[in-house]
């Protein structure tokens, strides 16, 4: 794995895919990871503590991976090719961390107001997609509608091709382009 995760981390994410989330508790994840019960359950009082944090953990791997500067992209489209490419390549190198933040953890994200998806990257691309929607790049929909859609077609592609395990790398080329312009004709003006 390509992230910084402890090993408790790690622990805790393969007991998620195996036993999953409501079977999981605090002290199996210590008893595990050989950590002690006493620390984890001080940092972590409920499971959902630790659900929250893995996933800021991954959101914040993955944004630094797949966004990096791209908001100083001309080209609109250019740059959502490289934000799907780079979160295909993210999500293939980081696929228990991926999947723990695209279905494991899917019920838990949305209970913590506070925690908002894609907080930074959000307003970098929600002010280009506006830019983008004013120029008749991309289709007059609403902006969180626009926004929207690319997330939840880009993290249906990304699923699939992580699922086809193993991915050569011929299958990842033959298949990246195609599943891109299906999103972006989904968009474009």
């Amino acid at each position: 794995m390509n992230t910084k995760l402890e090993n408790f981390h790690i622990v805790a994410l393969e007991l998620f895919k195996t036993k999953g989330v409501e079977s999981t508790t605090v002290y199996d994840i210590a008893l595990a990871s050989k950590v002690p019960y006493s620390v984890l359950d001080e940092k972590y009082p409920t499971i959902k503590d630790l659900i929250f944090e893995l996933f800021s953990i991954g959101h914040e791997n993955m944004f630094q991976f797949v966004y990096g500067d791209l908001a100083a992209e001309e080209d609109f489209k250019a740059m959502m090719k490289t934000i799907f490419h780079q979160s295909v390549l993210w999500s293939l190198s980081n696929p228990d961390l991926f999947c723990f933040m695209d279905y494991i953890a899917q019920p838990y994200q949305w209970e913590n107001e506070d925690d908002k998806i894609y907080p930074r990257v959000n307003e970098t691309i929600m002010a280009r997609v506006e830019i983008e929607i004013k120029k008749g790049v991309l289709k007059d929909v609403p902006l969180d509608f626009a926004a929207h859609i690319m997330t939840k077609m880009l993290g249906a592609c990304v699923s699939y091709i992580v699922a086809l395990k193993p991915v050569t790398e011929a299958e990842y080329e033959h298949l990246i382009g195609p599943m891109y312009e299906t999103c972006w004709d989904a968009l474009k003006a």
